[in-house]
């Protein structure tokens, strides 16, 4: 925790550039964007539904999320505070002829978003420090709270094409005993503007955690659209597909984002 305090603070410390007011939002996607909500301004981002399926030795299990939101709060150009949680999950795991079902909500990440270059810079750069507090149901909880940091790299090949970049690192608690474990990530993604109105990217993923003799790695691959249907309100959908053991075979997702 520490570490992600001292992020927070150096973060602050960096000059508030000028930025622009177009409406931007984080979603739909695998990778973070740079655009920060300016000052003033309040921006809700949720899916109306998100349903993943996973296969593997374990089993197959069938997860449900309703509502999950983003709740973005901009306190100047160039910073942003967010709060992300999930309300309504639901998992399905059939093993051998039997099933387990489970329910509840998720835990609440706390994040700062900071861009730290100018809006218009050649490459955009954004940083956001976050923690996850541990206030979920005993089945969809990590237990104690964890921290994490992602960078955020966005540029423009043209008017039409952009690219992102985001690495991640996370610090998240042992499921057995009180020690922690890194999770590192880094998702990519290639957006093409078809219009003012839409636009449509493809997302990729590569993740690796180890937690003792635990190793987990994450593949993913997505297509995603997303429609502004007003000048501050926008549409969107997400399919994600997984080539690792510990990735959803399948994800589907679909929301929307509001500016206030």
């Amino acid at each position: 925790m520490k570490t992600a305090l001292l992020i927070l603070l150096l973060a602050f410390a960096t000059p508030a550039w000028a930025g622009d007011n177009d409406f931007c939002a984080d979603r739909p996607g695998i990778a973070t964007g740079t655009c920060v909500v300016p000052g003033g301004h309040v921006q809700v981002e949720f899916s109306l539904g998100e349903y993943s399926r996973t296969h593997n030795s374990d089993g197959t299990e069938r997860d449900w999320s309703w509502l999950p939101a983003e709740l973005r709060i901009g306190l100047d150009q160039a910073t942003e505070v967010n709060f992300a949680f999930a309300p309504l999950l639901r998992s399905k795991l059939t093993s051998d002829g039997v099933t387990e079902r489970t329910h509840g909500a998720g835990d609440l990440t706390v994040g700062i978003k900071r861009r730290l270059t100018p809006a218009d810079a050649k490459v955009v750069v954004t940083a956001l420090p976050f923690l996850t507090l541990p206030v979920g149901s005993r089945d969809f909880t990590q237990g104690r709270v964890s921290e994490g940091m992602l960078v955020s790299l966005t540029g423009n090949v043209s008017d039409k094409w952009s690219w992102t970049l985001t690495p991640e690192a996370e610090r998240n608690p042992d499921s057995d005993g009180p020690g922690y474990h890194w999770r590192g990530a880094l998702a990519g993604e290639i957006a093409y503007a078809v219009s003012d109105k839409l636009n449509i990217e493809l997302d990729a993923l590569v993740a690796r955690e180890r937690e003792g003799d635990d190793h987990k790695r994450e593949a993913q691959l997505g297509l995603a659209a997303g429609y502004q249907a007003g000048k501050n309100l926008q549409l969107d959908v997400e399919v994600d597909t997984g080539f690792a053991r510990s990735s959803p075979d399948l994800q589907l997702i679909t929301g929307v984002a509001v500016r206030f």
